[in-house]
C-alpha cells in the first residue's frame, strides 16, 4: 500500500491521504492482488476518463470517492460470486 500511495501522492487532481491507507486495508482484507490490481486501475481509467467528476462535487477527493465506491464493488461482485 505505501508504494501506491508513493507513486500518486504526486499526481495533480489525485490525493491519496494517509486516513484513506487504513481504510482501504480494512476493506480489501482477503482480496487478492489481481482484486486490488482491479480496483485501482478501474479507478484510475475512470478518473481519466472524466467520467466520475459528473457528480457535482469537482476533482477534490476525487481518488477517494472513487477507490471506496470501486472496492465495494468488487465486495459485492466477490459475495455475490459475479
Amino acid at each position: 500500500m505505501h508504494y501506491c500511495r508513493k507513486k500518486l501522492e504526486n499526481k495533480p487532481g489525485i490525493q491519496f491521504p494517509e486516513s484513506l491507507v487504513a481504510q482501504i486495508v480494512n476493506m480489501t482484507e482477503r482480496f487478492s492482488f489481481a482484486d486490488m490490481k482491479e480496483a485501482f486501475m478501474n479507478t484510475l481509467f475512470l478518473i481519466a476518463a472524466g467520467q466520475d467528476r459528473s457528480d457535482g462535487r469537482g476533482t477534490e477527493g476525487l481518488f477517494e470517492r472513487v477507490i471506496i465506491e470501486q472496492l465495494e464493488n468488487l465486495r459485492r461482485s466477490i459475495v455475490l460470486g459475479i
